[in-house]
């Protein structure tokens, strides 16, 4: 599992957005995307999401927004965008 890359913002809109990393781009879910500008160079922690039908690539400012994340979905009915809203709304 991949912790972290680091590499450049190409582009955001409201949800997520598109992270370039040695040539290769991912889509990346994020929470208050406001923290994150185009063109800008950063390391991004990820979570990497995979079930039987999707697969989804979650992306954290810092490491204690991606391990609050990943206690947060080990809690019965709460999925990663459940998980994802409430870091939005802030903690």
């Amino acid at each position: 599992m991949i912790l972290y890359k680091i590499g450049e913002i190409v582009y955001k809109n409201k949800t997520n957005l598109i992270f370039e990393n040695k040539g290769d781009g991912y889509i990346v879910n994020v929470a208050n995307i406001d923290r994150f500008e185009v063109g800008s160079k950063c390391k991004i922690y990820l979570y990497e999401y995979i079930t039987e039908f999707y697969r989804n690539i979650y992306g954290f400012k810092d490491f204690k927004e991606r391990l609050l994340f990943t206690d947060l979905i080990t809690v019965e009915k709460i999925g990663p965008k459940v998980a994802m809203n409430i870091l939005e709304k802030g903690w």
